[in-house]
């Protein structure tokens, strides 16, 4: 924090001497004594008859002060509005000086520094609402975020969405110099919440490249990102309609369970398998855990091959599971009547079963041709529009609606009598049974995704084997047309399986626009950058699978927990977050590959970890070179060596420092020849190895004297030499035993000790300056969150949990 402070100081001197001695001269040239302007000069006026950089297009502002009459959308709801805000004294030297870093390297229009200065005084604010020091230092992308997204969301008119993007593209300049000024006391980034407009020549391809490179997860990779599944999570508590209803439990199923989505479609109403835990020991377990006793599958009929199976649920989603269950099948049990009483009259009619129990129909054989019934009853049985007038204005705009449905169907049924009620415009409109039987059975025959007997007949992908289901024998069946998110309305007595079009509809994929339908467009639920939500039924899928590949499940048992034949499908299923990928990453280095491959190695340590130690005295390059041994030139190794023997108070290579002493330039030249640095399994090798063998048949990993050998501060040298001292002394504790008893003689005792006492005295020396190595060097956490850097994707929110039970599990071997 130190040197953030002394770093903005530097900064402001800086930028103030530059001020004083560059363009202060120039500027007060031709000025009057009343417009002299000084660094303590808190307004800028530029103006024609200015001199310098101020004489640009007219424009001024303040230093000292925030006019928050003037600014739009400056303060949030409940905040309190003042007109005039006074700015600390340290922010406006902070002003200033950024202002004339913009002219040390260009000639920067006044609107292009406005703009900027403008920012930084709504950063301001957010600081100042936050109750934080408003400190320049204390600026955090969290305040430039916040500023940003407000000042963007104030723009309107036709320009609004160009207007926003451009304050996005100021803010991220600002994050890009602040970084580079380097006084903050975090890294500072911001995220574009707008979508900017972009040319035909910008691909789909180039889109996904640029996300991958900025750490996300492109749309055809598939993967959960962390907003998309809490908006998955919020819809439970937004949801308006039964059909919403029993969609999302299907969707929260196949994030619960990774179901490929018609496998999840398609499970039966009595697939439910519920199998009490015999084994005492782990029911008492499971007691102690809040956990169930008794294990849950769901029998599936798999795809592609996979035939008939039985998915175990975990044991921590059994509750949410059977709540799924019981929910919808009390969403279904009147729809699911239904089909029952079709099937039971062999689909003679189609018509509400109510309708015969209420004798609105005469009989089920044949009923009176001039029977009918009011479109109040319609509404109720037959049609009810789900648009957001109907729960605005009620039973008369779902009359409106179902009087619309009925006239636009292809047979065009109008009504057959109105009655006048003697109230001013109240009338009660009545339908003829028979026309609404032919409404019904068009629409089902119309349906080109339903079938007219209501069994669904699946033919398997793989092996072309058909099976077939009964609707109401299906636990999720919804009212035909109630699934869609927009302009839906429910046909109650036809029933309608969750099939591939509702799906695509309600979560915003496959067709062009079907994002701005969806069931998120709906609801307003959006993702980070502004755009609605959307997500493929696939993708719950593809998150288990990483789930499992990052819990290092064998692709064995991915296929079976995932319910597939083929091995090879695993791969396509598996998306590592951004800092898998940089961890997984294997170094390799010339002529030393195979151990890199081993266990117990630098690099080994730095993956299990997600850790990297580095040497701050130390060039970046050559202090991660020190770290995993990633040498590949003799120039890396030169300059390793070089920058040790200058910059490290480790005796490593004490020979050198004599020499040192005496050369000028030319220290790289003197030292090239020798600094060859073999990898050892402890330490590393000085001999060119590659041209000669080892003289001394590797006795340096015994902890004998070799001057070939040295260590290099390899994040697994201390470790490895701590082992080998403890492994040395237990062997003088076994020595000294065995002349106890005998087993060998004093003289030969003494000559054994004499030994492991030389092979101690240097090894413990080693010891110490690997000490000393470790003492220079930083521990970075490669996995590590901050404001800047917080995962976006669910799987990284499972690394990282993963690596910390590792961890757990590691400290208690």
């Amino acid at each position: 924090m130190k040197d953030s402070y002394r770093f903005f100081d530097e900064f402001i001197l800086e930028q103030k001497s530059f001020f004083e001695d560059a363009l202060l001269p120039e500027v007060n040239q031709n000025a009057t004594p009343n417009n002299f302007i000084t660094w303590d000069t808190n307004n800028w006026v530029y103006g024609s008859n200015k001199s310098g950089f101020l004489a640009k297009a007219k424009k001024s502002f303040s230093f000292k002060e925030i006019r928050g009459n003037h600014i739009k959308n400056l303060f949030k709801d409940g905040e309190p509005k003042e007109k005039l805000i006074k700015i600390e004294q340290a922010y406006r030297n902070f002003l200033k000086a950024y202002a004339i870093s913009l002219n040390k390297n260009s000639n920067p229009s006044p609107m292009v520094v406005h703009e900027q200065i403008l920012m930084f005084k709504r950063i301001y604010i957010r600081m100042k609402m936050a109750g934080v020091d408003c400190h320049p230092v204390n600026i955090n992308s969290e305040f430039l975020q916040d500023a940003t997204d407000m000042v963007a969301a104030s723009r309107t008119g036709p320009s609004a969405k160009s207007n926003a993007s451009k304050d996005y593209d100021v803010a991220k300049v600002i994050a890009r110099n602040l970084n580079y000024f380097d006084f903050t006391l975090t890294s500072i980034d911001v995220q574009r919440k707008t979508k900017v407009n972009i040319g035909t020549n910008y691909t789909e391809e180039a889109k996904d490249k640029e996300a991958r490179d900025n750490g996300e997860s492109s749309k055809k990779e598939k993967n959960l990102s962390i907003q998309t599944f809490l908006n998955v999570v919020t819809l439970r508590s937004m949801i308006q309609t039964d059909g919403e209803k029993i969609i999302l439990n299907l969707v929260l199923l196949l994030m619960v369970t990774g179901f490929r989505h018609m496998e999840a479609a398609l499970i039966g109403l009595k697939d439910f398998k519920v199998v009490e835990i015999e084994n005492k020991k782990t029911k008492v377990l499971m007691e102690k855990r809040g956990l169930p006793t008794f294990y849950v599958g769901i029998k599936y009929q798999g795809e592609k091959g996979a035939g008939l199976r039985t998915h175990w649920i975990e044991p921590l989603a059994v509750e949410l599971v059977e709540s799924l269950w019981t929910d919808t099948i009390l969403l279904t049990e009147k729809l699911r009547c239904q089909i029952e009483h079709l099937r039971e009259i062999n689909f003679k009619f189609l018509l509400p079963k109510s309708w015969f129990d209420n004798k609105i129909t005469d009989n089920i054989v044949e009923f009176n041709p001039q029977k009918t019934v009011n479109l109040g009853v319609i509404v109720e049985d037959i049609y009810q529009s789900y648009a957001q007038s109907v729960f605005e204005r009620g039973a008369s705009a779902a009359k409106s609606y179902a009087k619309k449905k009925l006239q636009n169907s292809t047979l065009k049924i109008t009504p057959y009598s109105v009655d006048n009620l003697g109230r001013t415009n109240s009338k009660e409109q009545h339908y003829l049974v028979s026309d609404i039987e032919r409404f019904l059975r068009d629409e089902l025959e119309q349906d080109r995704n339903a079938s007219v007997d209501l069994i669904h007949r699946i033919t398997d992908s793989s092996t072309g084997n058909t099976y077939e289901k009964p609707y109401e024998d299906l636990l999720f069946i919804i009212p035909k047309g109630s699934g869609a998110p927009s302009r839906s309305g429910a046909l109650k007595v036809i029933p309608e399986i969750l099939h591939t079009t509702i799906l695509s509809k309600f979560l915003g994929y496959g067709n062009k626009g079907n994002e701005k339908r969806s069931i998120f467009a709906k609801y307003n639920l959006t993702e980070e950058d502004g755009e609605f939500t959307s997500m493929l039924s696939h993708v719950p899928r593809h998150g288990i699978n990483t789930f499992f590949s990052l819990a290092g499940v064998s692709e064995h048992l991915q296929a079976m927990f995932m319910g597939r034949k083929d091995f090879s499908q695993n791969k396509k299923y598996q998306h590592l977050s951004l800092e898998d990928r940089i961890i997984s990453s294997e170094l390799v280095t010339v002529s030393n590959t195979d151990s890199f491959f081993k266990e117990h190695t630098a690099l080994e340590s730095i993956k299990q970890q997600a850790t990297i130690d580095l040497n701050l005295n130390l060039s970046l390059q050559n202090s991660i070179a020190q770290s995993t041994h990633s040498y590949t030139t003799q120039e890396d190794k030169t300059s390793f060596v070089v920058d040790v023997i200058q910059n490290s108070k480790s005796k490593i290579f004490a020979e050198w420092d004599d020499v040192f002493d005496l050369l000028d330039d030319d220290k790289t030249e003197a030292i090239k020849s020798h600094s060859d640095l073999a990898i050892m399994d402890i330490g590393s090798c000085m001999r060119k190895l590659r041209t000669f063998q080892c003289p001394f048949n590797m006795k340096c990993q015994d902890g004998s004297q070799c001057p070939y050998f040295t260590l290099t501060g390899r994040m697994d040298e201390t470790a490895k030499i701590e082992r080998l001292l403890e492994r040395i002394q237990f062997e003088i504790v076994l020595i000294k035993q065995m002349e106890m008893d005998c087993e060998i003689t004093s003289e030969e005792c003494n000559d054994i000790l004499e030994e492991l006492n030389l092979r101690i005295e240097n090894i413990s020396f080693h010891l110490n300056q690997s000490q000393v190595l470790d003492s220079e060097k930083v521990q970075i956490n490669l996995a590590a969150l901050d404001s800047n850097q917080k995962p976006k994707m669910l799987s990284s929110l499972f690394s990282l949990e993963q690596r910390c039970l590792e961890k757990i599990k590691g400290s208690q071997c």
